[in-house]
């Protein structure tokens, strides 16, 4: 099966796209195929729950469409975030296809949808869950809170997820130099207090931070120095 399927004609220039894979994909192309769209809907239903980028954006279309599914903007921009979230290449276009169609109320709903979807999970996949929180606050919010994007991105590439260095590099570049202070300052809070609430084995990165010198801050400063002065 080739990377990428036009199956049918699409308003916008809308495609089907789907992976050299199994079985179950294949099948699911087939059904929309031959007309029968509310099987494949189905079948990229299931696959999608179990991670699977190429299915979600296909299902994404079918809604997007109303094949096989009712007609739904919010249901087809919500699994085209869902593909973007798996780092799948063609989501952010079809997410600007569809974007324009969604009123502030949908696009609110999927800001709280999707970041409701990343609070669990352990230490071992919060790289990637940070940098989908701040991919939703960039793309979704009503007023993107820049600092909450550049801390995110950043603790993702802290703990290993590389791709997310450009967005925390072009936000922490957006900043002020005043600003850029008081997002590094923000990022090592959030970081302590992250690694203050696991449980079990914490990654590297806290043993690091923890065993590095901290500087007095200028609250504890200022008291050193009245005190000082009164004795």
């Amino acid at each position: 099966m080739t990377r990428s399927l036009s199956l049918f004609a699409l308003i916008a220039g809308l495609s089907l796209a789907g992976p050299v894979m199994a079985d179950s994909f294949a099948d699911a192309v087939t059904a929309v195929r031959r007309g029968d769209a509310a099987e494949g809907a189905v079948r990229f239903l299931a696959l999608s729950r179990q991670g699977d980028a190429f299915a979600m954006y296909n299902l994404s279309v079918l809604y997007a469409r109303g094949l096989g599914v009712p007609q739904s903007t919010e249901q087809a921009l919500y699994w085209a975030w869902r593909a973007r979230l798996e780092a799948f290449p063609q989501a952010p276009a079809l997410i600007a296809r569809l974007t324009p169609s969604a009123g502030k109320a949908v696009r609110q709903s999927l800001y709280k949808r999707l970041g409701a979807e990343q609070a669990q999970g352990g230490a071992d996949t919060a790289a990637r869950r940070f940098v989908r929180l701040a991919l939703i606050e960039e793309g979704l919010a009503a007023r993107p809170d820049r600092q909450r994007i550049y801390v995110w991105s950043a603790m993702a590439v802290a703990l290993g997820y590389l791709p997310a260095a450009s967005l925390r590099d072009e936000t922490l570049g957006s900043f002020t130099e005043k600003q850029a202070a008081e997002a590094e300052a923000a990022l090592m809070q959030f970081h302590a207090e992250w690694c203050g609430g696991l449980s079990g084995t914490a990654p590297q990165i806290c043993a690091v931070v923890a065993a590095a010198p901290q500087a007095p801050d200028a609250a504890s400063g200022d008291k050193g120095e009245g005190q000082g002065q009164g004795a």
